[in-house]
């Protein structure tokens, strides 16, 4: 059981090729995913060793657990994309703009 759900492959245009629109936020939840992967292997190699556990019962847990790990490995990825970009924009108005040289098409 891979216990994730299909995901949609968006086009260029930002649809899902039914005309809907993506959610901004989930662009990208496919590489979160990797991320997540060897963590949500060990959870299920750890479950399985639990014989007081049945199939079910394991599964209700294997999602659960996997499902707390990517929303918060989302949600601490973007802040750090913010802060990165925050910090990009802080960097480059610090930096001054790059004039060309006399003669060479500038007033």
């Amino acid at each position: 059981m891979s216990g994730a759900a299909p995901e949609k492959t968006a086009r260029p245009d930002g649809t899902d090729g039914a005309g809907q629109g993506r959610d901004e936020a989930q662009w990208f939840a496919r590489p979160v995913r990797n991320i997540a992967r060897p963590w949500r292997e060990e959870l299920a190699r750890r479950l399985a060793a639990v014989d007081a556990l049945g199939g079910r019962e394991r599964d209700v847990i294997l999602e659960a657990g996997h499902t707390a790990l990517l929303t918060s490995l989302h949600a601490k990825l973007s802040r750090l994309f913010l802060i990165e970009l925050h910090a990009l924009r802080m960097a480059s108005a610090r930096t001054p703009p790059v004039r060309s040289a006399p003669g060479r098409g500038s007033p």
